[in-house]
């Protein structure tokens, strides 16, 4: 779906439905904020883009989540990755779409192809910059511009690592399909495209949207937790649903294997399961059992003041920006991993996580 008549967000003025970046930036004095606001294309460099939940829709709230990105990375909050942009958004007011997040996800499920003005305004000021020299677009969407070589291409996209929490999710995947529609009007082959889009990384973690139904949008890692119902019925098909709210986990492990691709890989976690899927393949873990952000990353447990369990979230991330980093400094593409092998980038950290996944852990 795209600007569809019956969809009443698409009547709207458009600066009242663009989504808005800012960069964290280090704090020169106290009173500081502690960000800046973009309003030119900034995804240009290495750097993590973090799509939050719907609570996004003011600047504070959007530097506390690009806070979050900058812990993962680094562990602290003053220190910086080197030579990373981290970047947030804010949204605009939900109601000015003219439909909330429940029939969002009904026109997903309906059109797997589904997105908006939300999300193409998104694409155009930002990432359409990278994918076409002499690009213009018109008001009335009409698009035109240079493709580039493919080489180059995924060079661009390389630079961009995305963490997508909650309804983030959503916009992650309108985003995707932003970028598909656009880049099929400027001529790009649906191969290109795929080969392209996996270049970018995505961490979604209590993703609201279904993650089985996903495309191959980008290079994903999904987290969510059994007895969050709600993100379950959502993120999951029927059938993988239904047997997670049963805690049926060998049957629901049997469904997952059906579709496996690597990469596109969903951790369940919480007390009652103690399973990971990735790509079919089942593991034993044991993270939080909370929705809250930052227990969707802080799956790290002390013991006699030793880390014992790395985070996921975090190996992946940090695999992804290490790539983007490798990449500034050759020519030729440095490809992105499978998200499997993502998360063995980091090899003492990666054995630990296996081993606690294959046998389990007692706390």
């Amino acid at each position: 779906m795209h600007q569809d008549q019956n969809n009443p967000g698409q009547n709207n003025p458009h600066h009242y439905l663009e989504i808005k970046l800012l960069q964290r930036i280090a704090k020169k004095h106290d009173d500081d904020l502690g960000y800046k606001d973009i309003d030119a294309p900034a995804l240009d460099s290495p750097c993590v883009l973090f799509l939050g939940g719907g609570d996004a829709q003011s600047s504070n709230v959007a530097n506390w989540q690009a806070k979050i990105s900058q812990l993962m990375l680094t562990g602290s909050k003053t220190k910086f990755p080197l030579g990373i942009k981290l970047v947030s958004a804010t949204y605009p007011n939900p109601y000015l779409k003219g439909y909330g997040t429940e029939t969002e996800l009904q026109y997903m499920r309906a059109d797997p192809n589904f997105h908006d003005i939300e999300s193409d305004i998104l694409a155009k000021k930002q990432f359409l910059p990278l994918v076409a020299d002499n690009l213009k677009i018109d008001s009335d969407d009409n698009i035109s511009g240079d493709k580039i070589d493919l080489n180059r291409l995924k060079k661009n996209f390389r630079n961009i690592n995305i963490i997508a929490y909650s309804y983030g999710g959503v916009v992650a995947e309108k985003l995707g399909n932003s970028l598909r529609y656009y880049m099929d009007k400027l001529g790009y082959e649906k191969e290109q495209i795929d080969d392209a889009m996996q270049e970018i990384s995505l961490l979604t973690l209590g993703n609201i949207t279904e993650i089985p139904a996903s495309k191959n949008n980008f290079t994903k890692l999904h987290i969510i937790n059994d007895e969050d119902k709600r993100v379950v019925l959502r993120s999951t098909n029927l059938d993988l649903a239904n047997h997670i709210c049963k805690n049926e986990y060998d049957k629901a492990q049997a469904v997952n294997q059906e579709n496996p691709s690597d990469r596109n890989m969903l951790i369940l976690h919480g007390k009652k399961s103690r399973i990971a899927f990735f790509g079919g393949e089942s593991y034993a873990f044991y993270p939080s059992n909370r929705h809250d952000l930052p227990d969707m990353i802080n799956f790290i447990y002390e013991q006699d003041n030793k880390t014992i369990i790395p985070s996921p979230a975090e190996l992946f991330v940090a695999a992804s920006v290490n790539n983007s980093r490798r990449n500034t400094k050759v020519d030729e593409l440095i490809p992105l991993p499978t998200t499997q092998a993502l998360l063995e980038q980091m090899p003492h950290q990666a054995r630990m996580l296996q081993s606690i996944m294959q046998n389990g852990l007692q706390l």
